[in-house]
């Protein structure tokens, strides 16, 4: 009697399970990259807010004429070291958009995903986000390759006679 394929049933038995397809944590990972990789805006207020619709960002004058945002970020199943950031801002009829040049803003981790708090996005015209509603993407591009996008409508606060934001008053006398 040939007992080589009792044996092998036998061994076969004691073998372990195939290894996971997750991608080994990192340092400056953010997840176990089992996942997709998500993205979300907010704003710094305790570390992070997510903005909703409509929100009103803070706008401050860059000197030049233009405008900077000042956000915060949450991300899950990506790559941070090296993340690159491009923020673009878009008018509610598409017509024209204006991208800010790419961030390397940094994370820290915080629960199950990682915020960067305070992050400057601009910057950008202050035709298309003052006083006005406009899309606020972003798209995070991890050093492998991974990226992970967010869109939100935003209103951009109204700039004072100095550069800063002032209180801004809605055209119908409700609320922004």
């Amino acid at each position: 009697m040939n007992l080589r394929p009792l044996l092998l049933l036998a061994l076969c038995g004691a073998c372990t399970a195939p290894p996971s397809r997750a991608l080994p944590a990192r340092d400056g990972g953010c997840g176990d990259f089992t996942g997709p990789p998500s993205l979300e805006l907010g704003t710094p207020e305790a570390g992070f807010t997510p903005l909703q619709d409509g929100t009103v960002v803070g706008v401050e004058g860059d000197g030049d004429g233009g405008v900077v945002l000042t956000l915060a970020l949450r991300a899950h199943q990506v790559e941070l070291l090296e993340a690159a950031v491009v923020f673009t801002l878009a008018d509610p009829a598409g017509m024209r958009a204006v991208s800010a040049p790419a961030l390397y803003p940094v994370f820290t981790s915080v629960g199950a995903g990682c915020v960067a708090a305070g992050v400057r996005a601009g910057p950008f015209a202050a035709d298309v986000l003052v006083d006005r509603l406009a899309w606020l993407s972003a798209q995070l591009t991890d050093r492998d390759g991974r990226v992970a996008w967010a869109r939100q409508r935003v209103r951009g606060g109204v700039l004072d006679g100095d550069g800063g934001q002032a209180p801004m008053e809605p055209p119908d006398g409700g609320t922004p």
